[in-house]
C-alpha cells in the first residue's frame, strides 16, 4: 500500500476502514476493486463476532468521510 499512498496510515491509522480506504487508495490509483463472491461456506469474514460499535468508529468513520465522501455514490 505504501506505493499508492504513504500518507494513509497518517489519518487511518487504527483497526476502523482501513480496508475500505486502502479500496478507494487503490480506485484512485487507476486499480479495479472487486469483491469476489463468496457461497454459503464463505472463505473470508472481517470481523468474525458480533459486538457493539467500539466508540471509536464514529471517529474514523468521520475522517473517512472528509477523505472520501465526495467520491462515494449514493452520497451520503
Amino acid at each position: 500500500m505504501n506505493d499508492i499512498k504513504p500518507s494513509l496510515t497518517n489519518f487511518l491509522d487504527g483497526w476502523h476502514l482501513y480496508d475500505t480506504s486502502q479500496c478507494k487508495e487503490m480506485s484512485r490509483a487507476g486499480y479495479k476493486v472487486v469483491v469476489p463472491n463468496q457461497s454459503a461456506d464463505f472463505w473470508c469474514i472481517h470481523c468474525p463476532k458480533e459486538k457493539p460499535l467500539d466508540p471509536k468508529y464514529r471517529r474514523y468513520q468521520k475522517i473517512f468521510l472528509r477523505e472520501y465522501g465526495d467520491e462515494l455514490n449514493p452520497e451520503v
